[in-house]
């Protein structure tokens, strides 16, 4: 993989507020500043925050490596710290529980204004309410961007990426709660700098070790791309499959399958998983 490329990796991850002195999460409305449509910029120009439903959702930079896009979301984190009231605090969770009485008002029930869509069968996958339920759901989305996107490689990238990053995710992630609206597999949207992945929740964000495994993953489907690999339409049934179905030990056979990862950095990941459910909890 010693061939140079002109790719570059953004995100847009959603985190949730903790209320320390209420003991319940809040939404982010009058904490947070920015909205969809004006974003309100912190540290550098790239770097935003706003709204999102209940959520505080966050924007960086484009980075052209693994160590300046853990560095770039690192930058946001601490920022959220220094600029957060001393109770509350920032939850990097792919799910969280509100009360009735948190997400009763209008800010709270808006959802996303673009559409989702499935690269498989081509039908937009967009949830439009969240009115049954008090949990809200933080998305990790990765924007990839590449020299001349077109709709058919952004769909063929976001198939590798389910591969290099939807399948790790099936056993890394063990929130399945979000899966069931939103980590369904081949989700994306088409953008002019390329394509935003959208499947995955925030769940690596808070780790370097994690962030940095995104990038060079990302880089491995960007490959698999431009050197026109076949996956076969069996083995894409099969993905999605697993994905849908959130089949950890088919997801470690179809691994094994593509090659997606050594034993012993998927063990690694594994470990610090582990050490920062122990840690979170302790």
């Amino acid at each position: 993989m010693s061939q140079k490329i002109n790719l570059t990796l953004g995100s847009d991850p959603e985190v949730f507020l903790y209320d320390e002195a209420q003991k319940q999460f809040i939404p982010a409305l009058g904490l947070i500043k920015g909205t969809k449509e004006e974003p309100f910029e912190i540290i550098a120009p790239g770097f935003s925050t706003q709204v999102d439903n209940a959520m505080c959702e966050y924007n960086i930079a484009p980075s052209s490596t693994p160590q300046e896009f853990s560095d770039n979301i690192q930058k946001v984190y601490d920022w959220l710290k220094d600029n957060l009231p001393g109770n509350i605090q920032v939850k990097v969770l792919p799910s969280a529980e509100f009360t009735p009485e948190a997400l009763d008002n209008g800010q709270c029930q808006l959802l996303g204004c673009s559409a989702d869509y499935d690269v498989y069968s081509g039908e937009n996958t967009s949830v439009t309410s969240l009115s049954q339920t008090n949990w809200r759901f933080a998305g990790g989305h990765i924007h990839v961007g590449y020299d001349k996107p077109n709709t058919l490689s952004n769909e063929q990238l976001v198939k590798w990426m389910d591969i290099y990053l939807g399948l790790p995710s099936v056993i890394l992630d063990e929130d399945d709660r979000r899966k069931q609206y939103y980590g369904t597999p081949g989700r994306h949207r088409s953008k002019d700098f390329g394509v935003e992945y959208r499947t995955l929740s925030n769940w690596w964000t808070e780790n370097e070790t994690f962030r940095k495994f995104i990038f060079t993953q990302t880089q491995k489907a960007y490959y698999a791309l431009v050197n026109e690999v076949s996956i076969g339409e069996e083995y894409e049934r099969q993905v999605r499959d697993c994905i849908l179905s959130n089949n950890r030990e088919e997801a470690q056979r179809l691994m094994t399958h593509f090659n997606v990862v050594t034993n012993e950095e998927f063990s690694n990941l594994i470990n610090i998983k582990v050490y920062d459910n122990t840690t979170a909890h302790a």
